[in-house]
């Protein structure tokens, strides 16, 4: 299972964007989960019976959640600041500390958001084993002529695991789809941020290069050697 660390609110801390040379991993993962997509339109249009159809989609439906869930990791590996400075006083109410406590707490929220995400793919796993087990359990009571009515109760208990990996299934692309939608949004404000300080210090520079042009150059006295001529009168 992944951990993933925070950093502490109220630290100041540099934005690291959202480009950089993790994108090339990000955009594999992306290419990799378009190629599971693809099978399971093949699979879909294959000549397998309908159980057998089931399975393999399922199978290729759980490694897309996978690279979801590493890709959802690796955006907020972008996001976390790579240094911590100097903590910011609460008592500060600039600009530059309240947007960082804003940041701190998106990164929190998506960090809460990404846990639950994991967590579910760790149940979802463990209902999958369990369902394993009973339906060898089936099969094998069939095989020996066990109770009909045994049987008929490991069928329902199965198929209420079923039930469940589909339903976290369904929250797991909730989540997924939300910590997408999150994320865009903080990359946005960052770089509206961004280009406000780009343009900021454009400015500030047109300035200091005008006022530098304006100014009247001061012209210093030079250290001059007089000399005289005197006549000596003998």
């Amino acid at each position: 299972m992944y951990i993933m660390q925070i950093a502490a609110i109220g630290s100041t801390l540099p934005y690291n964007g959202l480009k950089s040379s993790e994108d090339s991993e990000i955009n594999a993962l992306e290419k990799n989960k378009g190629r599971l997509q693809e099978q399971i339109e093949k699979v879909k249009e294959s000549n397998l019976d309908a159980k057998s159809k089931q399975d393999r989609i399922k199978v290729l439906q759980d490694q897309i959640q996978q690279i979801d869930a590493t890709i959802q990791q690796k955006k907020l590996d972008k996001m976390r600041p790579k240094e911590v400075t100097a903590p910011v006083s609460s008592e500060d109410p600039s600009p530059t500390a309240n947007g960082q406590f804003t940041a701190d707490r998106t990164l929190l929220q998506l960090s809460s958001s990404y846990d639950q995400m994991r967590t579910m793919h760790s149940i979802k796993n463990t209902l999958k084993g369990e369902a394993r087990v009973l339906a060898s359990e089936i099969a094998l009571d069939q095989s020996r002529g066990g109770s009909a009515a045994a049987v008929d109760k490991k069928r329902e208990k199965l198929e209420d695991l079923k039930e469940k990996q589909s339903d976290l299934n369904r929250k797991i692309a909730e989540k997924n789809s939300e910590m997408n939608e999150r994320i865009n949004d903080w990359a946005s404000e960052q770089n509206q941020s961004e280009k406000a300080d780009n343009e900021e210090a454009a400015f500030e520079a047109d300035k200091n290069n005008t006022d530098n042009q304006n100014q009247t150059p001061v012209k210093h006295p030079q250290n001059k050697t007089v000399s005289k001529n005197i006549d000596l009168y003998l």
